[in-house]
């Protein structure tokens, strides 16, 4: 009897580590996935957008605007970026729409489409009931809109974030953006 039982236990244990070992393969590719999307993270050449890397992805851009709000669904990416009254130069928003679109449509595969908003910041954003923030600018661009080309040619020190941004995407502007624009 004695040998029956340890006969049961020899093949229960080895069920166990059959069992246990079948799955390391799995264990294996999703530890390399996610370590292969970290290398892409940390070395800035991201090519798939998903929920794990996008936030990583955009706190390494250098933006002069802060992000307010992130949405990533159905390959459209959408952000909205918040400046305080009255410190908004336009100058560095059409650098962080550059700065972005070239990073959603020229560092990734699977960004179709990009929509990002400036919004304004009341003055007292802090108070209780204050006013809503305001809408400045708005910019759709899409990855139809990219030509090859545009993107080998394209360098940060060679062209104008304005002209590049305006010539090739849509943007909306608001009223208020216009009448602060205009001299």
């Amino acid at each position: 009897m004695k040998g029956f039982y340890r006969l049961l236990l020899v093949a229960l244990v080895s069920l166990v580590i059959a069992f246990g070992v079948s799955g390391l393969p799995r264990l294996d590719s999703s530890s390399r996935q996610m370590a292969e999307e970290e290398m892409a993270v940390q070395s800035g050449s991201v090519k798939l957008l998903t929920d794990r890397n996008v936030v990583d992805l955009l706190v390494r851009q250098p933006l002069f605007l802060d992000i307010g709000h992130v949405e990533w669904s159905d390959s459209i990416l959408s952000i909205d970026l918040k400046a305080k009254q009255g410190h908004v130069d336009p100058d560095f928003v059409y650098r962080d729409l550059y700065t972005l679109s070239k990073l959603g449509l020229q560092g990734t595969k699977n960004v179709k489409q990009l929509l990002v908003r400036v919004m304004e910041l009341p003055a007292s954003a802090t108070a209780i009931g204050a006013g809503k923030p305001q809408l400045l600018v708005a910019m759709e661009a899409r990855r139809d809109d990219l030509k090859r080309e545009d993107a080998l040619n394209a360098t940060p020190g060679s062209i104008n974030a304005e002209q590049y941004v305006s010539s090739h995407f849509r943007l909306t502007f608001t009223p208020k953006w216009l009448d602060r624009k205009s001299p």
